[in-house]
């Protein structure tokens, strides 16, 4: 029998497993609706950014986590702080940008013990409000946030082509 899973904020030393595991999510995107079109990866410039972004020092709170299976990464979770609207009454945010278990470790609850540690480390830090946004035709992800817990509020409308000019 092996060990439950180990679910941890990512550390540097993740950064080869949680840009391959980004790159299999953009390729199920993409797979879910064809109109969902990630940028050509570019390792070098997707390497600086996560190492600037998911792994500075004077975040206030872990924007990555890993979780591990007897010794391998089987999903990720990425997120951020969303900065406060100048307009509109919320409550500061994070927000949860990527979530990617893979097909082999699914349905048997590591996505949602990576949605909860990234919650409550955010919600522990002053951040109480969580937002995701999800690809509109994938039901799957749609069903999973919805039954935990997470509502519609915006619904985002795009006008012509999805490929950058």
């Amino acid at each position: 029998m092996s060990p439950p899973p180990l679910i941890r904020p990512a550390e540097k030393r993740d950064l080869d497993a949680l840009l391959s595991l980004s790159l299999r999510l953009s390729e199920e995107g993409r797979e879910t609706d064809q109109r969902y079109r990630p940028v050509v990866f570019d390792e070098d410039a997707t390497r600086r950014h996560a190492s600037e972004d998911w792994f500075h020092a004077s975040r206030p709170f872990p924007y990555a986590w890993i979780a591990e299976q007897d010794g391998t990464t089987v999903g990720i979770l990425t997120g951020r702080v969303v900065p406060v609207h100048p307009l509109l009454e919320m409550r500061p945010t994070a927000r949860i940008d990527a979530l990617f278990v893979l097909p082999m470790a699914r349905r048997n609850g590591l996505g949602r013990a990576l949605v909860l540690a990234f919650c409550e480390s955010a919600s522990e830090a002053g951040f109480p409000r969580h937002s995701v946004h999800t690809l509109s035709q994938d039901p799957r992800a749609l069903a999973f946030w919805r039954a935990f817990g997470f509502l519609d509020l915006f619904t985002e409308l795009v006008r012509g082509s999805t490929k950058a000019t």
